[in-house]
């Protein structure tokens, strides 16, 4: 049986820019190859009493090699039928060139 991906760490997916974290870093954001991440779906009407985590979905699509993921930005709680709630989240994973 297949082990499941292990999470990407959660406080390395951050909400600021790719110019603000390499200014901040100091490194040339030209070292990066810069990958969009994306998640997307629809949690039951149970999601809250799940625990469920859009930002835990959306950390086990991160790429393996990313250092870090900018311009993180999540959304839930569209109602689509019968109390499910849909929910997108979107980001760039840096991955050093």
């Amino acid at each position: 049986m297949a082990e499941a991906k292990t999470n990407f760490p959660l406080e390395k997916i951050l909400t600021i820019s790719v110019a603000d974290y390499c200014l901040n870093t100091g490194i040339d954001p030209t070292s990066y190859e810069l990958v969009g991440v994306q998640a997307n779906g629809i949690a039951s009407r149970d999601w809250r009493e799940d625990k469920f985590s859009i930002a835990e979905v959306f950390a086990r699509r991160v790429p393996d090699k990313a250092e870090v993921v900018v311009g993180y930005n999540a959304s839930d709680g569209l109602h689509v039928s019968h109390g499910d709630h849909s929910y997108t989240a979107q980001g760039t994973a840096l991955i050093p060139k």
